[in-house]
């Protein structure tokens, strides 16, 4: 029944089975097919890249036509919707024009498609064609069809009096309109500015930049920090021709300060706190400037001492305040 064991086939009788036979013989005369080469030049290209059946053919041809629709012809992946962050409503209405003819780009690859947009270049348009960008700070593809550009506006913050007139200049420095073409008791500066005068004899004009972006920063981060400070708001910035590096900044009160340009602005008013924090408010009224272009080290001098005579303000006449400012 099921539980007994089938008795074995004898090896030498099953060799002798005709039908083995067959198989073995068909096996030893088994011949492959040979398999036939195209005869042209085209064939055999076709051929070597893997396109040498109809099938494979038909399904490259509609994987073609499928990359050509996506990248080229009008779907989902075209931009539709463009977000400006970071500008007023009418600085975003120009922000928007500019970037929606960078992706009228259709050749070599259309950068309206958002797969294909490339942020690098549109960052770069942007910087170049609109004087109301500083700086784009992020641009998000916002799948299928929505791009979002966050935007550091350039802004009005300057006034710089120069030899050559009175101009108005952004927080990079870079001058934005002429306001005078010269400077007079009479003319009138915009409220809200920062007022630099500048000592240059070089001729300034709309579209140049009156300082670096860097030393903008440094002037900003001393306007932002040191009326708190000395207890007094800033009355104007006083920057010498290049290549000096010294910035005078006077106060309202009549204490002047002196800065170096290359110092690290926030290192520098770290510093600058920590001298004046050991003077009362009547004794910072005593002092006439402090000198703080010095590595590590502030100098004081006091109004009617000998170091306010000299317009150079050396080290040895005035009072030194290394040991208060040290780490």
């Amino acid at each position: 029944m099921f539980g007994k064991n089938k008795k074995k086939l004898d090896p030498r009788v099953r060799f002798q089975n005709r039908g083995f036979q067959k198989q073995l013989d068909s096996q030893r005369n088994y011949k492959r097919t040979k398999k036939t080469l195209p005869q042209t030049d085209w064939g055999v290209f076709l051929s070597k890249i893997g396109l040498g059946s109809w099938p494979a053919r038909l399904g490259s041809l509609a994987l073609f036509l499928f990359i050509i629709y996506i990248v080229f012809i009008p779907n989902l992946f075209f931009i539709k919707n463009v977000t400006i962050n970071g500008l007023d409503e009418s600085k975003t209405a120009d922000v928007k024009t500019v970037a929606e003819s960078f992706l009228k780009k259709s050749l070599p690859w259309p950068q309206k498609n958002i797969l294909l947009l490339s942020k690098n270049k549109l960052t770069k348009y942007l910087l170049e064609n609109n004087q109301s960008v500083l700086k784009v700070d992020k641009i998000t593809k916002d799948f299928p069809n929505t791009l979002v550009i966050n935007i550091t506006p350039r802004l009005d913050t300057f006034t710089i009096i120069a030899q050559s007139g009175v101009y108005a200049a952004a927080n990079d420095g870079l001058i934005k309109k002429q306001l005078a073409p010269e400077y007079t008791a009479s003319t009138t500066l915009p409220n809200g500015l920062i007022l630099i005068k500048l000592t240059t004899s070089e001729t300034l004009f709309a579209g140049k930049h009156a300082f670096p972006a860097e030393t903008a920063n440094f002037l900003l981060t001393i306007n932002n920090q040191v009326p708190n400070i000395v207890k007094s708001p800033l009355e104007h910035f006083e920057l010498a021709d290049q290549p000096n590096t010294d910035l005078t900044v006077f106060t309202q009160s009549g204490l002047k300060l002196l800065f170096d340009l290359k110092s690290d602005p926030q290192v520098v008013a770290e510093r600058l706190q920590l001298l004046l924090s050991q003077f009362s408010d009547a004794d910072l009224k005593s002092l006439d400037y402090v000198d703080m272009r010095f590595d590590s080290r502030g100098y004081i001098c006091k109004k009617g001492a000998a170091c306010v005579k000299n317009t150079i303000l050396p080290v040895n006449n005035a009072t030194d305040t290394t040991d208060s400012i040290i780490n």
